[in-house]
């Protein structure tokens, strides 16, 4: 399971829990929140690698399995 699908399967309501996990994932990282929505959309993977097993760590998904392999680092 790749961050972007983890993000889709999430219920859209009546708690927004995928704003809450783009907020806690940014807070974490030290980013802005449109950044982590590039990651989740899979625009973009994080230019520093020391994000890639925190988002693991809150998500559960393992580091090689976060991004679909074809997508570019930073923005």
């Amino acid at each position: 399971m790749t961050l972007k699908e983890y993000y889709e399967s999430l219920p859209k309501r009546p708690v927004p829990p995928r704003a809450k996990l783009i907020k806690e994932i940014a807070s974490r990282c030290g980013v802005d929140y449109i950044t982590v929505r590039n990651w989740v959309h899979g625009l973009t993977t994080p230019a520093n690698p020391e994000n890639v097993p925190i988002i693991s760590e809150i998500t559960g998904i393992r580091e090689e399995d976060l991004f679909e392999k074809q997508v570019t680092h930073g923005r």
